[in-house]
């Protein structure tokens, strides 16, 4: 989608926010940049990102201009490729008067590690200590201390004290 297509979306006003959004997300999705500059990137873009969390390369958001709905806390590592959905619908198509649009709140708490080509959808929080397996799809919210994965994302570990977790 380029700039213009995306502006017509969420209105002309926003045109220049638009197109500043998609060139810090482009250059932030770049496998050459370090996980700290990555990070500020995301940061100026709007997304709360903690201390010491590391993104890899080719992170994408569905919406960047609603960038600000996405929380990642402290010591989380994102891995490559992983898809942030923030905001869905159909857009010009009759089906917005079933499925209007759904824009949600991305949480991902502190020491949280999301696995390869994860897709999150809006409105999930995902647990303190919790691994996203890759490529899982999550649907709902994922407790603490817990693995998940699959489509959709099911827990199939609950970790415990005696595996590191403090």
């Amino acid at each position: 989608m380029n700039g213009e297509d995306y502006a017509s979306i969420i209105g002309r006003p926003n045109k220049i926010r638009v197109f500043a959004h998609l060139i810090v997300f482009a250059i932030a999705r770049t496998t050459l940049i370090p996980f700290r500059i990555r990070a500020a990137l995301f940061r100026l873009a709007g997304v709360k990102v903690g201390t010491n969390t590391g993104i890899c390369s080719g992170i994408k958001i569905s919406d960047p201009v609603n960038a600000h709905y996405i929380e990642i806390g402290d010591r989380v590592a994102i891995s490559e490729d992983v898809y942030f959905i923030n905001s869905s619908g159909p857009v010009n198509s009759r089906l917005k008067s079933i499925y209007p649009r759904v824009i949600g709140k991305i949480v991902i708490d502190d020491d949280a590690w999301i696995g390869t080509n994860a897709i999150i959808f809006p409105g999930v929080h995902i647990g303190k200590n919790s691994v996203v397996g890759a490529g899982s799809v999550v649907t709902k919210d994922v407790d603490e201390n817990v693995v998940v994965a699959g489509n959709p994302a099911k827990v199939i570990k609950t970790l415990t004290d005696s595996e590191g977790i403090e």
